[in-house]
């Protein structure tokens, strides 16, 4: 096998690595928010008394924050390396054209996304509690 079929085996390799560090990104964030909506959910239903309880949940969007932020640091090593594979093939693919236009932009809905989920979930032990009485 020659190094450019070699480089080009590796290339796709990574890119499914990406592709699949992307999926858990967005499952991540489905899992944490149905955890947070089941618990709660719960918690009314059950009629636990407003107390530390209720502010339990909000350790999954902080939890799967830093999940995601690792993923997304994952994402970030294999993408520069891919640039580099790229540029040492004398070939400007995917990763040198996403690198500057729309990276920035899927972290920036990730925070976005996390931060709202931790608002809303330190938010309902102050609106649920008094709504289930």
């Amino acid at each position: 096998m020659k190094i450019d079929e070699l480089c080009i085996e590796e290339y796709k390799s990574l890119r499914i690595e990406i592709y699949s560090l992307i999926e858990e990104t967005r499952r991540l964030e489905i899992l944490a928010l149905g955890g947070v909506a089941a618990t709660y959910a719960w918690f009314v239903t059950s009629k636990v008394l407003p107390g530390a309880a209720w502010y339990a949940p909000a350790l999954l969007p902080l939890l799967g924050a830093l999940r995601s932020y690792a993923l997304f640091q994952r994402i970030g090593e294999i993408a520069s390396y891919l640039q580099n594979l790229e540029k040492t093939l004398n070939w400007s693919g995917w990763e040198s054209h996403f690198a500057s236009k729309a990276r920035s932009r899927i972290s920036f809905t990730s925070i976005v996304y996390w931060l709202v989920l931790l608002g809303c979930a330190l938010l309902a032990p102050t609106v649920l509690p008094q709504k289930q009485w």
